[in-house]
């Protein structure tokens, strides 16, 4: 298990790669997060030296692993995915057989999709209860009784609150991984706006230098959103006051361009606005 799809390829196929070791009847098993298109290549390629392939990427992060809980979804010939299943047996509960290859890389995609909008979904919900006025820790103990209740809020609803992000799964390999999901509906003509909503959050992730943190980080950056949207609504609303003057500048409402300091609200108009006034003349009409 690697961590993307040039990983695996070197891996596998550089110049002192598994393939140069592999004899006739071997298995190569697959337990990175990677592309299903390059995985049915990696896998023809391999097939073409007499071997078999399996794609077998894992759900349930580092507390599955630890635990030996994993899902595991695989894609292979179901003769050679019979010889594997014990091995995964020692390692996770759920071992489902998707389909040939490919297929088990793409629905590990599906899974990551839905992690991720549900890991938004509950940030964006613990955000809202806690703005409204409402304790946020008993709105998630109540949901957990009802409808909403889920893993992810449960897990990484108790991250958002304690605001441990220490990682579990990186908020860089679920980029990633949003990055294969677009690229592959890209490929499709598929449109996935919900995930390419919440790979922008991932992106800005990044920019604040915070991809090594755990996924359910993303809390961090509606509450960035949300106190840069009140300060520029409070900013706005106080440069955009009319200011109304008497005598030859009656008539003109001051809107300050981006930028402009604040003391320019209270002063006297600069002299390029004091000029422009001259051309609307006494009794126009205000100006914005």
């Amino acid at each position: 298990m690697v961590s993307d799809t040039p990983d695996v390829e070197q891996v596998l196929f550089s110049e002192s790669g598994v393939a140069k070791g592999l004899s006739k009847g071997k298995i190569v098993v697959d337990m990175s997060s990677i592309s299903p298109i390059a995985t049915k290549d990696f896998a023809r390629r391999v097939e073409t030296l007499g071997c078999f392939y399996v794609d077998a990427p894992v759900s349930g992060g580092e507390v599955g692993a630890k635990a030996a809980t994993l899902t595991f979804m695989v894609g292979a010939r179901e003769e050679i995915f019979a010889r594997v299943k014990p091995l995964f047996e020692l390692m996770g509960k759920t071992i489902t057989l998707i389909g040939g290859n490919g297929d088990g890389q793409t629905a590990k995609v599906a899974n990551q999709i839905i992690v991720a909008l549900n890991i938004e979904a509950v940030a964006e919900a613990l955000l809202f209860a806690s703005k409204a006025g409402a304790d946020p820790a008993k709105v998630r103990q109540a949901l957990l009784g009802g409808f909403a209740a889920s893993r992810i809020l449960e897990v990484h609803g108790e991250r958002m609150l304690k605001r441990t992000f220490a990682p579990g799964f990186r908020i860089s390999l679920h980029h990633k991984d949003l990055n294969i999901a677009l690229s592959g509906a890209r490929a499709l003509k598929l449109s996935l706006p919900n995930t390419a909503l919440c790979q922008e959050m991932f992106n800005a992730s990044f920019a604040a230098g915070e991809e090594g943190l755990d996924d359910s980080a993303l809390v961090r950056v509606l509450g960035t959103i949300w106190i840069h949207a009140s300060f520029c609504s409070a900013f706005s609303n106080r440069l955009s006051r009319p200011r109304i003057r008497r005598g030859r500048y009656r008539a003109l409402y001051l809107r300050y361009p981006r930028g402009a300091p604040l003391s320019w609200a209270r002063e006297k108009p600069p002299r390029q606005w004091r000029k422009r006034s001259r051309t609307i003349g006494r009794d126009r009409s205000p100006v914005s």
